[in-house]
């Protein structure tokens, strides 16, 4: 009995914790891994919207742009494709509004793992009766969210709204106030190049940015209607 208990009492003794922790992480790390090898896990990189102007669009006119960045992060997809899916206000059933991709940066039709895809809704290639201009009024109430899908099967949602965004906004205003401008040089027209440093992380916000151009995008409407 004692040679027992005195075996029991003498493993911690030879207890290594580095070792311990050392397989633990790999482990994990291994675990992590294989999840991303075997699940379909793409992450939003970067959303954006607002006014732009550009020499090569849409007679050098402004116009209001959405653009989303996805990139793999797990299992290889194959001719992906992104929508916007809502529902009408009465909640009675789903509209499904296509986001063309950029092309040239999925050139086989393979969105492997690492890989980036781009999306981006652009203000004049709306129709005056657009359903996105006349039937999406309210982005949370109407369950907005992002879908993405493979060979036209459903692989991943991003919902867009509600609590989170709320709360990811509310941050974001507090790290924008905090950044300070900066002259860094003067451009070749005597312009001053102003850079921005940021003392806090912002968070990608696409409640925020699909606002401002569905509601930008009604407003041009409006004033091309008017002239």
């Amino acid at each position: 009995m004692n040679a027992v208990m005195y075996s029991i009492l003498e493993i911690p003794l030879n207890f290594d914790p580095i070792a311990l922790g050392a397989a633990l992480f790999a482990i994990f790390f291994a675990m992590w891994e294989s999840r991303k090898n075997n699940n379909v896990i793409v992450k939003i990189k970067d959303c954006s919207g607002g006014m732009k102007q550009d020499i090569s669009e849409n007679n050098s006119q402004q116009f209001f742009y959405f653009k989303i960045i996805v990139q793999n992060k797990g299992l290889p997809l194959h001719n992906i494709s992104l929508s916007l899916s809502f529902s009408g206000l009465d909640h009675s059933g789903r509209f499904n509004y296509p986001i063309p991709m950029r092309k040239d940066l999925i050139s086989d039709g393979v969105f492997a793992k690492g890989m980036i895809a781009e999306f981006e809704l652009h203000s004049y290639k709306l129709r005056k009766d657009d359903i996105l201009l006349t039937s999406l009024q309210d982005i949370s109430f109407q369950k907005t969210t992002l879908c993405l899908y493979s060979q036209n099967y459903l692989a991943t949602t991003f919902k867009i709204g509600g609590f989170i965004d709320k709360l990811q906004n509310y941050w974001n205003n507090i790290a924008h106030k905090l950044s300070f401008q900066r002259k860094i040089s003067t451009s070749c027209d005597g312009h001053p190049v102003i850079k921005e440093y940021k003392l806090l992380p912002s968070f990608c916000t696409l409640e925020k940015h699909l606002r401002l151009f569905i509601e930008g995008s009604k407003e041009i409407r409006i004033r091309v209607n008017q002239c």
